[in-house]
């Protein structure tokens, strides 16, 4: 069975639409109010450097190339997060470090 070009265009361009929707839902949830958007993470992964990695950062299974930490007041309490980068998958991790170092985990904004 042979399908039009112009349906297979239509059909991709359709489920092209759905792609940002589903990005869009998802967002790193760290616990107790601290919700950040894929969006925003990506933001941060623009201003990662070599010169962000400091020796007391955590350490990962393959090689580190880069990190970016910022911290801001949620819920009244003042918080530290971590990005790390990689040159090979998962690229970065994303991490709250204000005591102990923990992995923020990616959620659907409906979880």
């Amino acid at each position: 069975m042979k399908f039009s070009n112009t349906a297979s265009m239509a059909a991709l361009a359709g489920l092209s639409l759905l792609v940002p929707a589903v990005f869009g839902a998802l967002t790193y949830n760290c616990g107790e109010g601290a919700n950040f958007s894929m969006d925003s993470i990506e933001n941060y992964l623009k201003v990662v450097t070599k010169r962000g990695m400091r020796d007391s950062d955590p350490p990962y299974d393959i090689p580190i190339d880069g990190a970016y930490r910022f911290s801001m007041e949620i819920g009244g309490v003042n918080r530290t997060f971590l990005i790390q980068t990689f040159s090979e998958v998962p690229y970065y991790r994303f991490l709250e470090i204000t005591s102990e170092p923990k992995e923020c985990p990616v959620s659907t904004s409906g979880d």
